[in-house]
């Protein structure tokens, strides 16, 4: 693959302001994208931290078969006490999560805000609110070659396939190789390129509306607007596309080197029947909506932080 050097494709005089700053701007000529990269971070690692027992929840319900004990909230959370070691396991595959998906968020957040960045500057005033959808497809699909390998541990772990990120991360690769860290990629693209259209692309569409209306009002959009319009679109977009989640921890789970999407699919309906596509949709809707909550508002946060703090 020929390698694209940024620089040549887009003249200097081109680029948007806000990635390269003013002429006389150094902070931003120096960290065009410190501000995004590092509250996209940062951002990130607090929401995973704060809502991994949840996800652990989630994951041991959408991994178990229809009926079985721990396929239900109860059994779910009995069966991570008993075989994680007591409220511990509820933290189980916390590390290599945390480190993978923080590193996406830096990588995405950057992405996301050069896409809409550039969008913004060569499309009509009326489309801007889709090029934000857009630009969110583009953002997942950056960071999916970080991501992946750190989902792929954290569910593997949570579902007590492994005791340590290192026994997880040598039988990986004894099975599969450095390419089964990717195991489940098409998946979570699938999954997560809606989820981040519908993320990143809702929240930013609700801020908007927000605003207008509060500006007729005669007020400005409050922290409290930031974290509503956050939350239920964590709602809105868990449950929508929990069915997919379904198929990409199943994916992940099975033991076997690649599995197809079609496969898995064919096997959930035949075996536990389609009403699995919606198992564990209640703890990932209870999951997303406060993890979304914190997240986007953090990000919004620091992000303002950051900048304030490079322009004084």
């Amino acid at each position: 693959m020929a390698h694209l050097d940024p620089c040549s494709a887009l003249s200097l005089p081109d680029m948007p302001s806000v990635l390269i700053g003013k002429a006389d701007d150094k902070p931003f000529q120096q960290h065009m994208l410190l501000a995004p990269t590092i509250a996209g971070g940062i951002a990130t690692a607090v929401g995973d931290l704060a809502l991994h027992p949840i996800d652990t929840i989630k994951t041991v319900q959408q991994s178990a078969a229809a009926g079985s004990p721990s396929a239900s909230i109860f059994g779910a959370c009995s069966k991570i006490m008993r075989e994680g070691g007591g409220l511990g396991g509820f933290y189980a595959g916390v590390g290599p999560y945390v480190t993978f998906d923080s590193l996406a968020g830096c990588v995405k957040f950057a992405a996301y805000e050069v896409c809409k960045t550039i969008a913004d500057q060569h499309v009509d005033e009326n489309l801007k609110p889709f090029t934000h959808f857009l630009s969110a497809a583009v953002a997942f699909i950056a960071c999916s070659v970080v991501l992946v390998p750190g989902e792929l541990m954290k569910q593997q772990l949570q579902a007590g396939m492994y005791r340590s990120v290192r026994a997880c991360a040598a039988g990986i690769l004894k099975k599969n190789g450095p390419r089964g860290f990717f195991q489940g990629y098409k998946a979570t693209v699938v999954r997560d390129v809606p989820y981040t259209m519908l993320e990143l692309g809702l929240y930013d569409n609700i801020k908007s509306l927000i605003s207008h209306f509060r500006k007729k009002e005669g007020n400005a959009n409050s922290k409290v607007d930031d974290v509503l319009a956050a939350a239920a679109v964590g709602g809105i977009t868990g449950w929508i596309t929990n069915p997919l989640d379904i198929i990409k921890t199943r994916m992940m789970t099975s033991g076997s080197a690649a599995p197809r999407v079609k496969t898995v699919v064919m096997d959930i309906i035949k075996k536990d029947g389609p009403r699995t596509f919606f198992a564990g949709s209640i703890a990932r809707v209870s999951w997303l909506m406060p993890f979304t909550a914190i997240y986007l508002p953090t990000y919004d946060l620091v992000k303002s932080a950051i900048k304030e703090k490079m322009q004084d």
